[in-house]
């Protein structure tokens, strides 16, 4: 924009009384109403208050008082103000992206607008959720973006939805440039992502090491014998030509477990030819099933604020509130 020409404001209140004047370059001004800034945000009502010189200024829609916020994103802020004032149509969010939604997040928790726009995150989120549930592959760079918008949108239920998620249907977190890019470890404390890794990392040494023993053959008790198991089954079932298979998820070695059952698991020559083969049982892969998915349980919210040990379960009642 030339020098001298003035800047014209976006009217997100056809009568208010106050004036944003968002980022630095690209610069935007918003025209928005001051009573429902500080109604939604303490931080705006401390702003606004007799405390600073914001708030000991006059201000009317024919005089609007300008107040500078050149940190903030002016896409997102207007977005978020748009939200506070009731000028979204359900149809606008539900069209927003995993990431657009993180960036949203960031000026929500700036200014505590978590409590006041609580219904609109809880759309947000649950909307981009449902959206993966229809895809076949999850992005690890997305679900992390989620999961910190989550976190800073303060929905307990959602991030545990999302770091759930990232563990058991992803291969990987995001990638680093996403890590870096988005300011991830800015918004996320450092040991969230670990956790979800180490989780991973453990899940899959189970299933390397446990599912060929599904696979084991029955053998006569003192046997001597090396009964190695036949993996053919396995690779079927899993799809993949060797094992260990490496960029299977958690919940498709699930599935591929779950594939396992009927299979025949054949005898050890120390048995007597009159013993029958055995097969493998829904009894026999369910408590490997169970322990898979136990350690894919999503991270507790309060846990990480309140900087608990977050490789144990969540036992705190208060926290499932």
């Amino acid at each position: 924009m030339a020098s001298g020409i003035p800047l014209m404001p976006r009217t997100v209140a056809a009568n208010g009384d106050l004036l944003l004047e968002v980022g630095t370059s690209p610069k935007i001004k918003l025209l928005v109403s001051s009573q429902v800034l500080t109604a939604a945000s303490k931080v705006f009502g401390a702003l606004l208050g007799p405390k600073f010189l914001e708030g000991q200024s006059t201000r009317s829609p024919q005089s609007p008082q300008t107040i500078s916020l050149p940190d903030d994103d002016p896409e997102d802020m207007h977005m978020v103000c748009r939200l506070l004032h009731g000028a979204v149509s359900p149809d606008e969010l539900s069209h927003i992206t995993d990431l657009e939604i993180l960036h949203l997040a960031i000026p929500i928790d700036k200014y505590g607008l978590s409590k006041s726009l609580q219904f609109h995150n809880q759309a947000l989120l649950l909307t981009a959720l449902r959206s993966w549930d229809r895809n076949t592959t999850l992005s690890g760079d997305e679900m992390t973006c989620l999961a910190t918008a989550a976190y800073l949108m303060e929905r307990p239920d959602y991030f545990t939805n999302a770091t759930r998620r990232l563990i058991g249907e992803t291969v990987r977190t995001a990638d680093a440039s996403i890590l870096v890019s988005q300011r991830i470890y800015d918004f996320l404390p450092g040991p969230v992502l670990d956790i979800i890794e180490s989780k991973r990392i453990v899940a899959r040494e189970k299933i390397v090491h446990d599912v060929p023993q599904l696979l084991a053959p029955r053998c006569q008790i003192g046997c001597t014998l090396s009964c190695a198991a036949d993996l053919t089954p396995v690779l079927k079932a899993f799809g993949v030509k060797f094992w260990p298979a490496k960029r299977l998820t958690i919940q498709e070695a699930i599935e591929g477990i779950r594939k396992l059952i009927g299979v025949d698991k054949g005898r050890c020559e120390s048995l007597p030819r009159t013993f029958r083969s055995n097969l493998i049982s829904p009894g026999d892969v369910k408590g490997l099933i169970d322990q898979l998915m136990g350690m894919c349980e999503g991270l507790c919210l309060h846990c990480v604020r309140e900087g608990k040990d977050l490789q144990k379960k969540c036992e705190d009642k208060e926290h499932a509130a």
